[in-house]
């Protein structure tokens, strides 16, 4: 009887701990006004993983790892990298912050995705911004077709290297 009842515990602490598994699809809108859906992108076929970078324009190092994302996303979008630049705001006036993001970004003519998170919840969802509004950045993110973090790291290099290697085998 004790054994048992002892299994049956197990599986539920089993059921538990893997149906905590949650999904960090987000939507949000690009800069264009156009609705952008993780869960979409992931679903596309020739989709293998989607890198999630989050930013600020009032970060260097956020800013100098552009043109090598810009290069990375060019070279392995045809094995199945997707990859989405989440802009988190700094200043209170919204409207202002997002008038100065859009001018960063017509400037260097990126060909990824850029989405404003305009009121950090996508930051708060992957534990990026906290309760005070304050951003950890850089924080990049790697999530599998499913939505699930496979990956994470604040250093652009280490990455661009998980990404490398990830997708080298396809």
């Amino acid at each position: 009887m004790k054994k048992s009842v002892f299994i049956i515990f197990l599986i539920f602490v089993f059921l538990q701990i893997s149906g905590d598994e949650k999904s960090y699809n987000f939507d949000l809108y690009t800069l264009d006004d156009v609705l952008y859906s993780t869960e979409k992108e992931l679903k596309n076929e020739d989709a293998e993983i989607l890198a999630v970078d989050f930013f600020s324009i009032h970060c260097e190092p956020c800013r100098k790892a552009l043109p090598e994302w810009e290069a990375t996303y060019r070279k392995y979008l045809k094995k199945g990298l997707k990859f989405v630049v989440v802009v988190l705001p700094v200043e209170e006036d919204r409207v202002a912050e997002l008038k100065k993001i859009k001018e960063f970004f017509q400037k260097g003519k990126f060909s990824f995705p850029v989405v404003f998170d305009k009121y950090s919840i996508t930051g708060k969802k992957f534990g990026v911004v906290d309760n005070t509004g304050s951003a950890s950045i850089p924080m990049m993110f790697m999530l599998d077709k499913s939505g699930k973090i496979v990956f994470k790291t604040e250093k652009h290099t280490e990455f661009i290297k998980k990404i490398e290697k990830t997708l080298e085998k396809k």
